[in-house]
């Protein structure tokens, strides 16, 4: 199946100035969702199968692809930021995202 081409504004509906706001990334991870076979990983990759399509969704790459999931999930600096913290559920969200990198920190 073909994926559908994004909006002709997506590169602004997923700045970082847009995505600064819950509404705005939420946004951008659903006209991304579209193009999510993009950036996964082998073997369900479709980049060379669609890619005049895929390179359209250049400005999706900054999400970060859950691959449990099989979705876009918003990159750290939003999972992580002061507001998405300030709850306990948040916290544990952003504590669950930051943990492939424990190894990298110094006890």
């Amino acid at each position: 199946d073909d994926i559908p081409l994004p909006p002709s504004n997506l590169e602004d509906l997923c700045s970082p100035m847009y995505t600064e706001t819950t509404y705005g990334m939420a946004r951008c991870q659903s006209v991304c969702s579209f193009g999510t076979c993009c950036f996964k990983p082998a073997p369900h990759n479709c980049f060379l199968a669609f890619r005049p399509t895929c390179e359209l969704y250049s400005p999706c790459a900054q999400l970060d692809l859950d691959p449990e999931a099989g979705a876009l999930k918003p990159p750290l600096e939003h999972l992580c930021a002061p507001h998405a913290v300030a709850t306990e559920g948040g916290r544990r969200l952003c504590e669950r995202a930051c943990r492939p990198g424990r190894c990298c920190l110094a006890d």
